[in-house]
This record gives structure tokens, sequence and C-alpha cells, in this order.
């Protein structure tokens, strides 16, 4: 029996496009030892470019995720006080009007764009390629990229060539509610638990009343959450078990998608919902005592265990 990942390194990628602001145009070398020494000594110390105009920046965070934005906006204008950058965040259906945006014309200059969407966008020919930029043949601040993790950072390369840049990932995890746990006399997970482990657990935390109606659930997963097709709710479970959903110079999928791992891995996925009941799907999403879905990792009232980011 495969050994459960307690801690889910799945992750997602969320990238910015080099923003849209060109540097001043260095004045020509002097020809004199003389006036080399004025412009060496006047360039030391002279203020950034000035540089103006207005940068709009596409986000879909929003609430507190919003200050990493605000601080690095406030750092950016107070170098460049010409420089407005204007933050325009949509929470709900971003990736919609930000396709609306393109068509348009409208699109802001520094966006966000999710794993899924990488070669999408680069096919749209909407992204700018930033290798040059990186490498300091453009501009004038090369990027060391040995900082970022590789393969994190190679989602933002579509055919050997950097269209984004990585600005955050998140860990997949699993959370338990210690409350119920204990209520229910069931051992905290440990890193050695299997699946089998899991499901024992989830079946323990599983109430149902005195008319047969489910009160609280063992384990929120991904479907809860209203989207059944988010693959990386999957992903770990399908890994583990030796199985992948295509191969790995993404041409095919045939023996992958349909291998016996991978087909184990989704079947022992589906029953927790279809066959043991342990986990509500979209349409019993929420618990009584709360209305909230029960995967925040605060506030676990009627799931044992929970995935979330």
């Amino acid at each position: 029996m495969k050994k459960l990942f307690v801690v889910l390194s799945v992750m997602v990628i969320a990238a910015m496009v080099l923003v849209a602001c060109q540097s001043a145009t260095p004045t020509p070398a002097a020809t004199t030892a003389a006036a080399t020494e004025a412009a060496t000594t006047a360039a030391a110390t002279t203020a950034a470019p000035a540089l103006s105009g207005t940068v709009r920046v596409g986000s879909w965070d929003s609430a507190d995720a919003l200050q990493p934005f605000n601080d690095a906006i406030a750092s950016f204008e107070a170098a460049y006080p010409g420089v407005t950058v204007q933050l325009e965040d949509v929470p709900q259906g971003y990736g919609d009007k930000l396709l609306a945006e393109f068509a348009s014309g409208t699109a802001p200059d520094v966006f966000q764009v999710g794993d899924g969407d990488v070669a999408n966008f680069a096919s749209k020919g909407v992204l700018e390629p930033l290798d040059d930029y990186i490498s300091g043949a453009k501009g004038s601040d090369p990027l060391d990229t040995s900082v970022f993790y590789s393969a994190i950072a190679d989602i933002g390369k579509v055919n050997g060539t950097t269209y984004l840049l990585t600005k955050d990932y998140s860990p997949l995890v699993i959370y338990y509610n210690k409350a119920l746990f204990d209520a229910a006399g069931v051992a905290y997970p440990t890193d050695g638990w299997t699946w089998n482990d899991f499901l024992t657990a989830a079946q323990k935390l599983t109430v149902t009343d005195a008319n047969g109606k489910i009160s609280q659930w063992g384990v929120e997963l991904p479907d809860g959450w209203g989207d059944p097709y988010w693959t990386r709710g999957i992903l770990p479970v399908i890994y583990q078990n030796g199985g992948d959903i295509i191969s790995p110079d993404g041409t095919k999928t045939t023996g992958y998608m349909d291998s016996d791992a991978t087909v184990a891995a989704l079947q022992w996925y589906a029953d927790l919902f279809l066959k043991y009941k342990v986990a509500p799907d979209q349409s019993r999403r929420g618990c009584p005592e709360w209305s909230g879905p029960c995967s925040r990792p605060v506030k676990l009232p009627c799931c044992g265990l929970a995935s979330g980011q």
C-alpha cells in the first residue's frame, strides 16, 4: 500500500511579464580624459533615469494577498517618482477578463498567468520574450536565475524561450482537526500513513445523524471546492502510485493516462466520494455548523481532514 504524502509538494506558478518601460538613452561617451572623468563622477551621483508614464498591473489576488504588490509598487514609485503603477485586481473571472482585454487591446502591461495558461498566452503572441533581459543583453540589470527552483522556473518557458517569471508557488497539504480526531479516538496523521490509514481515518471521522444524513465529513477534497477538474488535486496520488498523465516529452497520453497505475489512483480517489462516501462533492458542500467549505485550515468544524493550499 502506498504511503500517503502528508505534505504534497505540488507547485503552482503565477508568473509576471516584464514591465513595458524603456530605460533612457545614455549620453554618448566623452572624447577627452577630463570629460570622461567628469561623466563618470556625474554618473555615480545621478539619480535613477527620469522615466515617466503609467504601468498597469493585473492580478487575480485580493485582500491581504495584495500587500506584496502594494509594497513593491511603493518601493518602485519611490525609485522612479515619474512612474505611476496602477494595480488592477480581479479576484473573480480574471482569466476571461484578461483574454477580453487582449482582444480589445486594453490588457495590462504586467499580469499574472497560471501555470496551465503559459503555452496558451505564448501562442497568442502577447508575451515579451525575457531571455535577453535576464542575460543583460537588454536593459542594464541581469537576473540571477540560480535563485529559482529550476523545475518551477521552467514552467515559464515555451520551446526553450522564457516568457514568464515565477511569482510564487503553493504546496498542496493536508490539514487535520485535532478536536475531531480526539472525539473519534483516531490517532493523528504521521509521515508513515498509507492510503489505507487515510481511508480508515476518514471513515471513522464521517458521522451520520439519526436520520442517516451525514453531519460530519471525514475529508474535504478538491471536488468539494467546485472544481472536479483541478488536476493538482489528484496528481500527487497518481505520481505516488507510479502513474502519469502524459509522456515526458508532452506528445502523448496513451500508455500514461490509461496506465494501470494511473487508473488505480483515479479509482481510489473517486471511491472516496462515490463508494466510501467520506468526502462531499460540490452538490453536498458545506456544513450545518458553518456555511463555508471545510477546506479552510483555520476553521474545520465539520471535516476531520482537509486538503488545501
